[in-house]
């Protein structure tokens, strides 16, 4: 009763600010769920000794779901369309999708590479990495790896055919250097795509990626443009 009572003069504090009782509800959850995460956040890189990055994602992980919510209503041949624009194309390819939030495209291209490929996910978000390995183990996909990374992939120099970034590149930080790694990793015929979701992103990344003088443009369209590796 005393319980009650407590919890009733909390909402009627709260309901001072004019607040529907819902909206009120799922604030002071989402602040228990921060409180929550930052104490898991600060276990698993000061007692633990592990690496973060960017620790911000692990508040944001609940917003993976609505991300889920888009994969589902995306279709495979909407997928595999765009892969074949990125020059995910054949049989034995081995593919980085770089930024790869929940994985949806490098889920598609773990088909078309076979099992005598390989799909690399690359992404700064570890929730995001946990539903792309919970996709791939659901499928039964032995083909696909997840890497957890701001920029170094940890990937043998010339060992990947085809990088693609989805959606993704204008919210890199390093964008150089994101740039330069992918070059290390690339065959020396390799592919580097890009797609953004608004068209007037596309002429700034290619700026960017040109200015390295490390690439050669040989395909684009309104959001989507694909480099060759130069020498």
């Amino acid at each position: 009763m005393v319980k009650e009572e407590k919890e009733v003069r909390k909402m009627d504090i709260l309901n001072q600010f004019g607040l529907p009782r819902p909206l009120i509800q799922f604030l002071i959850g989402m602040v228990a769920y921060i409180i929550v995460m930052t104490i898991i956040f600060l276990i698993h890189k000061y007692l633990l000794g592990k690496k973060c990055l960017q620790w911000m994602w692990y508040i944001m992980g609940p917003l993976m779901l609505l991300a889920v919510l888009r994969d589902i209503f995306r279709t495979k041949r909407k997928s595999i369309q765009l892969l074949a624009k990125y020059g995910v194309t054949k049989r034995g390819q081995v593919v980085l999708d770089y930024g790869c939030g929940t994985g949806s495209y490098a889920i598609s291209a773990s088909s078309i590479v076979s099992d005598s490929g390989k799909v690399y996910a690359a992404d700064i978000n570890p929730f995001a990495l946990y539903m792309v390995r919970l996709k791939a183990r659901v499928k039964g996909l032995k083909n696909v790896e997840t890497i957890l990374t701001d920029r170094y992939t940890g990937l043998p120099d010339e060992s990947v055919n085809v990088v693609f970034m989805s959606d993704a590149f204008h919210d890199f930080r390093n964008r150089e250097g994101i740039v330069r790694e992918m070059h290390r990793i690339l065959k020396s015929d390799g592919v580097l795509s890009i797609s953004e979701d608004l068209d007037r992103k596309i002429p700034k990344a290619i700026a960017q990626i040109e200015n390295t003088n490390l690439y050669s443009l040989n395909f684009r369209e309104k959001k989507l443009c694909r480099f060759k590796k130069r020498g």
